[in-house]
Parts: structure tokens; C-alpha cells; sequence
């Protein structure tokens, strides 16, 4: 018996995956100097319209029990992004995650994601 994929449903070999739909972090360094500082790599670049804070990027440097916000975000249109954290010094080895929408961010981030902070 034959079976015609078009009558089921299912996608052709030849159809596109969509594209993703919000932005991915490539990577978060800490900058050393002044230390409150990190740099934020996407996948794309990403707009922050009027310069606004982007509170979903937080930063844990205990295991997770307790997250930071940043109190202030800079950078604009391209796939770098600056937040500082004058409450903390960020330092390589901390953690990072994003698990709410970001909307001061166009594209938006992809919700969760976690990860490392880099030298």
C-alpha cells in the first residue's frame, strides 16, 4: 500500500524548518574592570528600544537560590548587549538564566535559557 504523505499531513523533504522564533545567548562574559559589568552575545541582533533595563537577564552566584537583576542595560541593534550589576561582582564561573518573556527586547529572547559566565 502506498502512502502519500500529502494525505496525512506530513511535511515534505523539500519544506524549510521555521526560524526560531525569539533571540539565543552565544555567550556571557564578565568584564573584569569594573567587574558589575556583562556582555551579552546573540544569536542576532537584538534592539533595545530607548536604552530600556532588560530585568530577565539575571545573574546567581549562589548555586541558584538567589538571582540579580541588572540595573541597567546598554547597546543597541547589534548582537552585543551590556548589563551592569552594581549590586554584585560578576565574576567567571557565576550562573545566568533568562525564564521569563523579555519585552524591552526586539526579537525577544528564547524562553529558558541558562548557562555560564565566561572570562
Amino acid at each position: 500500500m502506498d502512502v502519500c504523505p500529502h494525505r496525512f499531513g506530513l511535511a515534505s523533504s523539500s519544506a524549510s524548518p521555521p526560524p526560531p522564533t525569539g533571540a539565543i545567548v552565544i555567550g556571557a562574559n564578565a568584564d573584569p574592570d569594573p567587574g558589575t559589568i556583562v556582555h551579552w552575545l546573540w544569536d542576532r541582533g537584538v534592539n533595545n528600544p530607548g536604552g530600556l533595563n532588560v530585568p530577565q537577564l539575571e545573574i546567581s552566584q549562589d548555586g541558584g537560590i538567589s538571582w540579580v537583576a541588572p540595573n541597567g542595560t546598554f547597546g543597541d541593534g547589534s548582537p552585543d548587549l551590556f548589563n551592569q550589576y552594581s549590586s554584585i561582582l560578576v565574576t567567571s564561573g557565576d550562573i545566568w538564566r533568562i525564564v521569563t518573556a523579555t519585552p524591552n527586547l526586539s526579537p525577544a529572547a528564547a524562553v529558558p535559557q541558562s548557562g555560564i559566565i565566561q572570562p
